[in-house]
């Protein structure tokens, strides 16, 4: 008996196989024959009867993957091959021998699966947008093309972050994408463009402000560069000593605090305590005493007072003006060039002539070029000029065609656009189409905060009365300026 119930319960089951098998077989042909319609009822109807029918799901998938079905839909094909495998996967082995006479397996339905993603692939890339290279990589996450994905939805969002181009939209990229091959790209325009769009105003002010809010930024050498420059525009003393309290270890600072010493060198000599800088302490040494010229197997050299070597005999020829000896200077001119006291080299090459305009400057002239070096080896105005000459202690008037006014630190604060420029003790006179525009030095240094040029006080005539007071003249009108440029005696027939 319980032979018969056995033998009863398999024909069952081979008779249940066989049919879903003929169900499945006549879909497959009714899709062969282009009748779309009626294979996907009978698929419907499989899976109805059974929801893990693999060879039903595979079959599904291939119906929503052919591009004749009106209704073709890669995601659906996607979801249904999905389906398959998973269903496959909880067969047993001799279920799994069995559908290989289908024939169907493993490998079918995997092939299957790699032509959908591929599908998919091309799509995104069709459309080629970010929200396309995301959707495929969210709902297509077993391709082989994922990384390929990646690499291009990263790209086309650095392209939409470029044309944004503002710093919040790189920023939002590092954010969403910080391992993109384009991150550092990225970085490097986020960095750029919120640094210009904090310092937009090129104030002082603004630099300050940025520097404390961003002191990690890779613009921090820029940003003390300008600070410096606008807080040190006016080469008094007190400007440099604010700058190197504030900033000690600014990658201007070295710079301040060399010019911080030939400014007081050469000043009013009222504060004298730059040499405690360590950046400049031997220069003051250097200018001690005075050099002799020796000569030594054909070579020239340098020796002090006290007979001590300076500058060992190396040089093939030195300026005339030195054979006589007593050289106070803190440079010596020769025929390889410009050397300090301590045989460091200023320019190289012939120089024709050279001229020390105090405050650590010097004209010179080489291979017929007019140009102005620091003694600290400063290149801030290092191109060929007309002429140049220290306004006031305090500024480079600068000549190339025109007059123009730069501060000591190099900043241009006055275009090329004046006939003339000089100093009237605190005040500077601008000569422009026969006028005289007067500003006063303070007011020179705010230009490089961005201040507009005070153009109010322009005159025919300016002769200076005392110490504290300027005659001016407009026509037949006269007054007089006290140095603030305030009028005591206002224009006027007197």
């Amino acid at each position: 008996m319980k032979k018969l119930l056995l033998l009863v319960f398999l024909f069952v089951s081979v008779f249940e196989v066989s049919a879903q098998i003929s169900s499945e077989r006549l879909a497959a042909s009714r899709m062969e024959k282009g009748k779309w319609q009626k294979a996907k009822q009978l698929l419907s109807k499989s899976l109805l009867k059974d929801s893990l029918n693999t060879e039903a799901r595979f079959l599904l998938s291939k119906l929503y993957f052919s591009p004749a079905y009106q209704n073709f839909n890669i995601d659906t094909a996607y979801q249904q091959i999905q389906l398959a495998l998973k269903s496959f996967s909880g067969y047993s082995l001799r279920q799994r021998e069995r559908m290989k006479r289908i024939p169907l397996d493993s490998s079918i339905l995997l092939h299957l699966r790699e032509a959908i993603d591929s599908a998919a692939f091309e799509r995104a890339k069709g459309i080629n947008t970010v929200t396309a290279y995301d959707d495929f990589l969210t709902r297509f996450y077993t391709a082989q093309q994922m990384k390929f994905a990646i690499e291009l939805r990263n790209e086309m969002a650095f392209v939409e972050a470029l044309k944004v181009n503002t710093y919040q939209s790189f920023l939002t990229y590092l954010n969403r994408y910080p391992t993109s091959s384009r991150a550092e790209d990225a970085r490097q325009r986020y960095e750029k463009l919120l640094f210009e769009e904090k310092t937009r105003d090129e104030r002082l002010s603004g630099y300050e402000t940025f520097l404390i809010d961003y002191p990690e930024t890779t613009y921090r050498k820029v940003a003390e560069k300008n600070i410096f420059e606008i807080l040190t525009a006016s080469g008094s003393p007190s400007a440099y000593r604010e700058f190197l309290q504030k900033y000690p270890t600014s990658s201007s600072s070295k710079m301040a605090a060399e010019l911080l010493y030939y400014v007081e060198r050469d000043g009013d000599g009222q504060e004298k305590h730059v040499a405690e800088l360590d950046s400049i302490s031997n220069l003051s040494k250097l200018k001690d005493g005075y050099l002799v010229p020796v000569l030594k197997n054909g070579k020239f050299g340098f020796m002090n007072q006290y007979g001590e070597e300076i500058l060992p005999p190396q040089f093939s020829g030195i300026s005339d003006i030195y054979l006589c000896g007593d050289i106070h200077t803190d440079y010596v001119v020769t025929a390889e060039g410009i050397f300090t006291r301590d045989g460091k080299l200023m320019v190289e090459g012939n120089v024709q002539n050279a001229e020390d305009l105090g405050f650590g400057f010097i004209k010179l002239k080489a291979a017929d070029c007019l140009r102005v070096i620091h003694k600290s080896g400063f290149t801030g105005y290092d191109f060929c000029v007309d002429d140049v000459r220290v306004i006031s202690g305090q500024y480079l008037a600068i000549k190339k065609s025109k007059w123009g006014l730069y501060a000591f630190n190099g900043r241009q604060l006055l275009p090329f656009q004046f006939e003339e420029i000089n100093a009237l003790e605190n005040s500077i006179v601008l000569h422009r189409e026969g006028k005289k525009l007067l500003n006063t030095s303070d007011q020179i240094a705010q230009l490089a905060n961005k201040e507009a040029l005070n153009e109010s006080r322009v005159f025919d005539e300016v002769r200076q009365l005392s110490e504290d007071y300027f005659l001016v003249r407009n026509g037949s009108l006269e007054g007089v300026l006290n140095s603030s440029l305030d009028f005591k005696i206002s224009l006027d027939r007197h």
